[in-house]
């Protein structure tokens, strides 16, 4: 790799020759990646990401816990807030230096257990190298997501909108007031989940997935 103050220069080199290069350089208040030239698509993503790994020319690695819906799936810039003693948030990705909006490239993953938040003492139980888009399946559903008792805030008959950016699992119960009592489950105007008991003063429950952005709503318990 060729680099000088404001810049750097990756190549990949197989059987002997040069297959792809490119250039990260320094502006004014930003970088600018370009020219870029490779032989094939998988030489390309991995410049880019030898690239994108490198903020203001020097690479830097991240740290995050994975609960609490941080997202890694390179679909998004990234901020992250410097990291210290004090830094235990479950959503926030930390950095030895704060940045803001930046792209970023997932190049690795690994457990690690601190005593002291950002006092690395112990070595990782786990690591492994992930390449681009490697989290991304990972991140669709239910990696990084908390279980959530929203019974205090949700009311039979109301309408919500699942305000994530990925599916949800929505789970909802109720009690019977009649013999073959039911709950329905709407998603969008298309109710597609039915639950039923044949005793009064039976729960029922009924769960499906939202999708994001998707509204959900559910009646309250009836009788046929």
């Amino acid at each position: 790799m060729l680099s000088h103050a404001d810049s750097v220069a990756p190549a990949v080199v197989q059987h002997a020759r040069i297959s792809g290069d490119g250039v990260l350089r320094a502006r004014r208040a930003d970088y600018k990646i370009g020219p870029l030239f490779a032989d094939t698509e998988q030489v390309a993503e991995e410049l880019l990401g030898a690239l994108v790994a490198h903020y203001g020319g020097t690479p830097t690695l991240s740290v995050a816990s994975l609960n609490g819906g941080v997202k890694f799936d390179e679909t998004t810039l990234i901020s992250a807030t410097a990291v210290s003693s004090g830094a235990t948030s479950a959503a926030t990705t930390y950095l030895a230096t704060a940045i803001t909006n930046s792209p970023f490239r997932v190049v690795g993953f690994c457990d690690i257990t601190e005593a002291t938040a950002g006092t690395w003492a112990t070595g990782p139980t786990t690591v492994q190298g992930c390449g681009g888009g490697a989290l991304t399946g990972l991140s669709a559903f239910e990696f990084g997501q908390l279980l959530t008792n929203a019974a205090g805030s949700r009311t039979f008959g109301t309408t919500y909108t699942n305000t994530t950016s990925r599916p949800i699992t929505v789970c909802v119960y109720g009690v019977t007031s009649s013999p073959n009592g039911y709950l329905t489950l709407t998603i969008g105007t298309i109710p597609l989940v039915v639950s039923s008991q044949p005793n009064n003063a039976s729960g029922v429950g009924v769960s499906a997935v939202i999708p994001a952005g998707g509204h959900i709503s559910s009646p309250p318990p009836a009788s046929l």
